[in-house]
């Protein structure tokens, strides 16, 4: 089981300077309003980012939209252990990235694994993990449909 869970690591957080994304696709403002509302009431740090500046993360997901398209900014979840920042390009799809080198134990993946499974239960919707900007390529998919949890590493 060990071996298995270190040759997922190595296959799937390779440091070749790129990142990993984490994706939801489909979605709709009302599914970012529960994204927004669970994170400002989780167990999770969370800083949001506006022009290089820490601002208090507001409620509505409208005025975080209107603020980071207007002046830059994400919001990081989880700094000192995954390091996931979401940004906010567009209505119907959630993109988290986080730097491969963050998740170097079991321990790490563990936790990255169990924020996946907390987003798409949230939202009702699968959540998969790919290399940098390449959304067709799947690394881990997770479906809270079916309660299935797959790795595609070739």
């Amino acid at each position: 089981m060990r071996d298995t869970i270190s040759k997922r690591l190595n296959k799937a957080f390779y440091v070749d300077g790129s990142l990993r994304d984490i994706y939801v696709l489909g979605t709709t403002l009302g599914d970012w309003q529960k994204l927004l509302a669970f994170l400002r009431a989780s167990a999770y740090s969370v800083e949001f980012i506006v022009a290089g500046e820490v601002r208090s993360l507001p409620e509505s997901i409208e005025e975080v939209f209107a603020l980071v398209h207007k002046h830059g900014g994400m919001v990081r979840v989880d700094e000192k252990n995954l390091a996931l920042h979401c940004y906010f390009y567009t209505y119907d799809e959630m993109e988290f990235d986080l730097d491969p080198r963050a998740i170097n134990s079991v321990q790490q993946l563990s936790r990255l694994l169990d924020f996946i499974r907390t987003i798409g239960n949230l939202l009702k919707k699968p959540v998969i993990l790919t290399p940098e900007n390449v959304s067709r390529v799947v690394l881990f998919r997770f479906d809270p449909a079916t309660m299935s949890e797959e790795w595609l590493l070739e």
